[in-house]
Parts: C-alpha cells; sequence; structure tokens
C-alpha cells in the first residue's frame, strides 16, 4: 500500500492476469472498477499483449478521457478493435503504419456484417453492397437510424468518420499521425454504431 505507483499498477494487473482470474466477467468487472479509482489520477488499466487470444493488462497514462471502456459484445470487433491498439502501439515503420490501416478496414467491414441488415437499412443508390463494401453498408445505417433534422449533426459526424476512415486506410507514405487518425475514426464509428444496437450504457449485459 506504501510502494511505488508502479509496483502498485503491476500488481492489479496481475490480479486479471488470464492465469490468476479465467473468468471474462470478472476480469471485465474489476477492470472497470479499477479504472474508475484510477483515472482520476492519471493511470488506466488497458490490454497489452494476449495469451490465447485473452489480454494480458497493462497500465498506462491517462491522457485522453475514455467515454466507453466496455467491449462492444460483437467478439471479432472487439478481438480486431484491440490488435488496432496493439499494433498502432507498436509500430515504427512504415509498413506497420500501413498494417494499422488495413485492420481499420478490416475493422469497419466487421462492424458493418453486424449491425447491416438490408430490411431495416434502404438503399441510399441503386447498387446492393457486397459482403465487404463497407462505405455503403455504414452509410445505409446511419442514414436510416440517424433520419430527421434533428440527428444531422450526428449523421454528418458518422458519415465524415468513416470517409476519414475509409480514406487513411491506403496512405502509402504511412505515419503516426495517418495511423493514429485511421484508427480514431474507425473507433468513432464502432462507438456510434455500440450505441444505436444498444451495446452501450444501461442497455449493455
Amino acid at each position: 500500500m506504501y510502494g511505488p505507483d508502479a509496483e502498485f499498477l503491476r500488481f492489479l494487473c496481475e490480479t486479471v492476469h488470464p492465469v490468476v482470474r479465467p473468468a471474462d466477467d470478472a476480469v471485465s468487472m474489476l477492470v472497470r472498477g479499477y479504472n474508475e479509482a484510477l483515472t482520476p489520477d492519471g493511470y488506466q488499466i488497458v490490454p497489452g499483449k494476449t495469451i490465447s487470444g485473452r489480454p494480458i493488462f497493462v497500465a498506462q497514462s491517462a491522457r485522453r478521457a475514455v467515454v466507453f471502456e466496455q467491449p462492444t459484445g460483437w467478439q471479432k470487433v472487439d478481438r480486431q478493435l484491440q490488435e488496432m491498439r496493439l499494433r498502432l502501439d507498436g509500430a515504427e515503420t512504415e509498413e506497420q503504419y500501413q498494417a494499422v490501416g488495413l485492420l481499420c478496414r478490416e475493422v469497419l467491414i466487421s462492424v458493418a456484417q453486424e449491425h447491416y441488415d438490408p430490411a431495416r437499412h434502404p438503399l441510399i443508390d441503386d447498387k446492393t453492397p457486397s459482403d465487404t463494401d463497407a462505405k455503403r453498408m455504414l452509410e445505409a445505417i446511419f442514414e436510416a437510424e440517424l433520419k430527421g433534422s434533428s440527428n444531422e449533426e450526428a449523421r454528418a459526424h458518422a458519415k465524415a468518420a468513416v470517409r476519414l476512415a475509409l480514406a487513411l486506410q491506403h496512405k502509402r507514405f504511412a505515419d503516426f499521425r495517418t495511423a493514429a487518425l485511421c484508427a480514431e475514426g474507425t473507433w468513432s464509428v464502432v462507438n456510434m454504431l455500440a450505441i444505436l444496437a444498444g451495446r452501450r450504457g444501461r442497455r449493455v449485459t
């Protein structure tokens, strides 16, 4: 209790290590509680590398406010988001930054496939989107679920985030700034879809 901050943070991370605590629900509850207590002091517990597909948590400085810490519940999307963050944190070369952009593309495809329903999301043009046409699927979702003048700003933000992420995915001369902007745009799109799908806040189960 009276040791260095770094030692205490390492201890907290060990309490949610997959070997120590294999139950995902218990880990999520503990991490959420830790972060509620740690964030005011400028720290957070976040997923680092994985072991057997499960995260090993590490402590980091809370450099910006995190609105949503909990996963979306879309397992493939959550797994890809975690990998996207890990790759961005570890990227050093142009090729590694480009790989972040390609992973952003996969995240958008996956989240679009999870939420897009042709019966609920009418086409915005005369072309039926393919299974990998994230742009058309996402635009159809936001157009249908954020319709009306009262949602004009939210609709514009959602579409802009999609365009940003898609535009930055294939930048030839990739660097941290480009890759980070692409990841931020992708994360914004996922969070907006999770909100619309009722997977954020009190409706999360």
